[in-house]
């Protein structure tokens, strides 16, 4: 029988365990950037899908970091998804 944990580590009044560190989400929705505008096709930009993570981040005590967006997942080419890969890796290690 599978229960909930007695303690939990990550959030509540008691649990630290992931305060002040950085949450950074790396995200690649499937269609073209154009469509992630209030103009656009699904009127939203992603960083508001994106919201209920800084929620939770907010919660656990987590430092949300600018989130890093690849869209046009359904049809990036190799060559682009391997710099968009560099970008990432660049991005990060310069912190």
């Amino acid at each position: 029988m599978s229960a909930p944990p007695q303690h939990v580590l990550t959030y509540g009044s008691t649990g630290t365990a992931l305060h002040g560190k950085e949450l950074l989400l790396a995200v690649s929705p499937g269609a073209l950037g154009t469509n992630y505008t209030r103009e656009g096709g699904f009127r939203y930009q992603v960083t508001d899908l994106l919201r209920p993570f800084q929620a939770t981040s907010n919660l656990i005590g987590t430092r949300f970091v600018m989130s890093f967006v690849t869209a046009g997942a359904m049809t990036i080419s190799e060559a682009d998804l391997a710099a968009r890969a560099r970008e990432y890796a660049d991005d990060r290690l310069d912190e």
